[in-house]
């Protein structure tokens, strides 16, 4: 996995790192966060956390790191957060993970663009690569006591082929996916214009656990929700979230996948339930599962090797499985079921589960970027 060559400070904790900056712990000014020789590649002020006073977030570059050194361009750069009082900063964090070095802009140069705070959330944004360019515009906020991912938006498009384009921008807080993909003419010239294609779907986060905690405990991790929107057959059947909605929490746990749902349904027949489609359309059987009745629903966790999905617990990456989950429902026997889904568009395009280290959002010192 990953490792962290700096980890975050809160409130003015140690910090673990490679050449970490001498930020002190608290400034009357912007400038007195800036150590000698450190270089303000970004800045931004804003309220990070919702006291009405500004703070500041700064993007720093070392003094090691020169524009006449390649060998110095692998030096890792640092994101200071400083919270306002009225009369100081004080320094809340320090990382230097959710920043791109400039060795990792390709040939296109240093891939820091830029820093924001936007409605109390910090923005760092990324763009770099030579034929393929990408970019990275990654959404971080303060909640439940810690410094979250909540949002990327990742983008790519082909310097020889302008007429591609790709987008794919997640939601981590209530795991919504749109993705844009523009494809330009074939290569025999018979698409005679750009056509484009919007899938909207859910990704469900499974992280790893020691144990998998029981069927009515909590499940730690991200919780998707379906119901009016995520209907993809049966609408006409379908009566509201009385009727039929539901929870999501997906763990790991050894070679493991658990899936579990807690269902809002006024009438349970035997059929109903959650399914796990894979890619190509059709259910993947699960090896248990179980299901505990409760006063209008129930709560059923279903068990799935791994193996079956094509994961290879061998392989040291993350993964992003091209899977959906749907929840059936049918008051009457005869009934055409109601069918809620994590893809929008049905079987026809596959939602999207991830594996991930631990369950629950990233935190800021945790952000990961493909091929780090």
């Amino acid at each position: 996995m990953k490792k962290f060559l700096a980890l975050v400070c809160l409130l003015g904790g140690p910090v673990l790192g490679q050449a970490a900056p001498p930020v002190p712990p608290a400034a009357t000014s912007i400038s007195g966060l800036v150590p000698q020789g450190w270089q303000v590649l970004g800045q931004a002020t804003g309220d990070l956390n919702r006291d009405q006073i500004p703070d500041v977030a700064l993007v720093l570059k070392s003094p090691q790191e020169r524009d006449d050194v390649p060998e110095s361009w692998d030096s890792p750069r640092f994101l200071v957060l400083a919270l306002g009082t009225g009369r100081a900063f004080t320094l809340a964090v320090m990382t230097s993970e959710p920043l791109l070095r400039r060795s990792e802009g390709g040939i296109f140069g240093a891939p820091f663009e830029e820093v924001a705070i936007v409605r109390g959330a910090l923005i760092l944004k990324h763009y770099g690569g030579s034929r393929n360019r990408w970019s990275y515009t990654d959404r971080y906020r303060y909640q439940a006591g810690g410094w979250f991912q909540i949002g990327r938006t990742e983008s790519e498009m082909d310097t020889f082929d302008l007429d591609f384009a790709h987008e794919r921008d997640l939601n981590l807080n209530t795991g919504l996916v749109i993705e844009t993909q523009t494809k330009g003419k074939a290569p025999d010239r018979s698409t005679a214009e750009q056509q484009t294609y919007r899938h909207i779907y859910y990704e469900l986060r499974a992280g790893q656990v020691a144990q998998i905690p029981a069927l009515g405990a909590p499940w730690p991790g991200t919780v998707i929700q379906l119901n009016r929107n995520q209907v993809v057959s049966g609408q006409r059947n379908w009566q509201g979230t009385t009727d039929l909605a539901t929870q999501l929490v997906a763990l790991v746990s050894g070679d493991d996948l658990y899936l579990r749902a807690t269902v809002q349904d006024e009438r349970v027949l035997p059929g109903d339930g959650p399914q796990l489609i894979n890619a190509q359309g059709r259910p993947v059987p699960p090896t248990s599962t179980t299901t505990e009745t409760r006063p209008g629903g129930y709560i059923c966790v279903t068990r799935y090797p791994l193996k079956a999905l094509g994961v290879r617990r061998e392989d040291d990456t993350t993964n992003r499985l091209r899977v959906s989950v749907e929840i059936r429902d049918r008051d009457t026997p005869k009934e055409t079921p109601t069918t809620l889904s994590t893809s929008r568009g049905g079987r026809k395009y596959p939602a999207r589960l991830q594996l991930v280290a631990k369950p629950g959002l990233p935190r800021l010192d945790e952000v990961s970027f493909p091929g780090r």
